[in-house]
């Protein structure tokens, strides 16, 4: 916070002073003060932070030189707490409505005050069509949230071009068993004009948000009905032959909740907030209010289509695929993500499974000389062995972090998808290592360490039998896995895809040291889950990505 900048406490916030803390309560997670700070300066400090004073005044009032609020006022600001105190230039709302942004500023697109916020909303154009009840409902909510044009009824032609000149748009169909067309006639006219359709529908069982239709990023209506239609959900059989007949939306409370969860999600995607992936439909059980996640693809016989295949149904490598290479229009693009997520994907970095009562050793730090591949250029001709420092040294390197002076905290020897070291080795051997039990080990690369897996010690050949690497000609192996729940913590999705590709670098990293220190490197071809068994892997959230042998010898220049 510079000299000049006014901030101040956000909106509607809880401040409750204990005996022992200071405790904040918002919209997000409850923020707790300890220490002398907590009782002495913060309840002093809060107070003044109204926007009208700037860091110097505050410090006069308190009695302090500047530099001491440098610490309080960051970290007020890393929990989310502050904002600025710029007043809206365009756009307004009732007070009660600016202490929901303020209380909820960290999570709602990025904005740096609520005054930027209403600002952003003041420019957006909003269209609902649907059962007049709830369309009206959804309208009045979004208008009191401050978003600048809002209008409900029939989508004409007209209404789309006026629609597609703001700078940002979206329309909002609340679809029934009753119009079960409605959706499809609203997204060919948009289509054109490249304004995105929101789809939230109820019948007496479920309600839905989403898709939201946007032509080259998501399927088509079509793709949804026939989905829905295999799926058997209720009420997706329906046809212009039975609209009418049908049952609409459940009961009133049904149709209040629906029209809640459409203001919501249509708040987070022009206020530019972390939603949901716009292929997908959240399916929320009325009578157990269960929430599920589906994704709606193409089917390959439909012009929507263009993740490839020929078959009657989607291809699941195609679709993966397809679902990765979307780019989101800028309609749909969501702002940075709240302090809390980034400070959930920081933790990441470290996040590691527990093994407290297995024993462990701490490897050298001290780096290998490496000649050839990555050293003098002198060809190695002597054949390697697998001594402590050198596995030390082949782990570190392909998988660990680095550990000079020079050398950042999360700086690693491999490039790694968000620094998040989705690669992780795991050593076998057949006479062990570090006087450790065992012949299996887990690599640390946080603390650099080998931790024995097992107590037993596991013959090389029987621990690589599900593959078709000869265990009689090798001196160990390296078994890499692919840390997805940590990657898609933070990537969703994207994440399988990132693993392997993390993988392939780590690859051609052991393939260049290994060859420097005169070892030879075979890779498997195939295995099975026998291997996963024996590693005691989660079944979703790691899994082998490749199999490669050590064996002294030769090496390839």
């Amino acid at each position: 916070m510079s000299d000049d900048v006014r901030v101040r406490l956000c909106r509607g916030l809880a401040v409750v002073p204990t005996e022992e803390s200071l405790v904040v309560q918002g919209s997000g997670p409850r923020h707790v003060f300890r220490g002398r700070a907590a009782g002495t300066l913060l309840p002093r400090l809060l107070p003044l932070l109204d926007g009208f004073r700037d860091r110097q005044e505050i410090a006069a009032e308190l009695g302090l030189p500047p530099e001491r609020l440098d610490r309080p006022l960051a970290l007020l600001d890393q929990r989310g707490l502050l904002e600025s105190a710029a007043p809206p230039r365009r756009g307004g709302a009732p007070e009660h409505v600016v202490d929901y942004h303020s209380r909820s500023l960290d999570g709602n697109g990025g904005h740096p005050g609520t005054g930027a916020l209403l600002d952003a909303l003041a420019v957006v154009a909003v269209h609902v069509v649907g059962p007049a009840e709830v369309a009206r409902a959804v309208a009045a909510d979004l208008r009191e949230c401050g978003v600048g044009e809002v209008s409900c009824g029939p989508l004409t032609e007209t209404g789309v071009e006026a629609l597609s000149g703001a700078e940002r748009s979206l329309v909002v169909v609340v679809e029934e068993s009753r119009d079960p067309s409605a959706v499809e006639r609203v997204a060919g006219l948009c289509a054109p004009h490249a304004v995105p359709v929101l789809r939230v529908a109820a019948d007496r069982t479920h309600l839905e948000i989403g898709p939201c239709f946007v032509p080259g990023l998501t399927a088509c209506p079509g793709c949804l009905r026939r989905g829905r239609v295999e799926a058997g959900w209720p009420g997706a059989e329906t046809s212009e032959a039975t609209a009418g007949k049908a049952a609409g939306i459940a009961d009133a409370t049904a149709g209040e909740t629906l029209a809640g969860l459409a203001a919501t999600e249509v708040l987070g995607i022009v206020s530019g907030a972390s939603l949901r992936a716009p292929t997908t439909v959240t399916r929320i059980d009325l009578d157990a209010w269960d929430t599920g996640q589906h994704v709606v693809v193409p089917y390959p016989d439909c012009p929507c289509d263009d993740a490839g295949g020929d078959g009657p149904q989607p291809d699941l490598v195609d679709i993966g695929l397809w679902m990765t290479e979307r780019v989101l229009p800028a309609a749909l693009r969501a702002g940075p993500p709240s302090r809390a997520v980034r400070r959930k994907w920081r933790e990441l970095a470290d996040e590691r499974p527990v093994h407290h009562a297995h024993p462990r050793r701490g490897l050298a730090t001290e780096r290998l000389p490496l000649p050839g591949t990555f050293g003098d250029g002198v060809r190695r001709t002597a054949p390697g062995s697998l001594h402590q420092p050198l596995v030390a040294d082949l782990l570190a390197r392909v998988a660990g972090r680095r550990r000079g002076e020079a050398d950042g905290p999360s700086q690693r020897w491999v490039p790694s998808g968000g620094q998040l070291g989705s690669v992780e080795l795991h050593l076998v051997t057949e006479t062990g290592v570090a006087d450790l039990p065992g012949t299996i080990f887990r690599y640390d690369d946080v603390n650099h360490a080998l931790i024995a897996l097992r107590a037993d010690a596991v013959p090389l050949a029987d621990a690589l039998a599900g593959t078709d690497l000869p265990a009689d000609r090798l001196d160990a192996a390296l078994v890499f896995t692919a840390a997805h729940d940590r990657v898609a913590g933070k990537y969703q999705d994207f994440a399988y895809r990132l693993t392997h590709l993390d993988a392939g670098c780590a690859v051609t990293q052991l393939a260049a040291v290994a060859s420097a220190h005169g070892l030879r490197t075979e890779f498997a071809t195939r295995w099975d889950e026998s291997l996963a068994e024996l590693l005691d892997l989660q079944p979703t959230g790691r899994y082998v990505t490749v199999v490669a042998g050590l064996h002294r010898g030769e090496t390839c220049h």
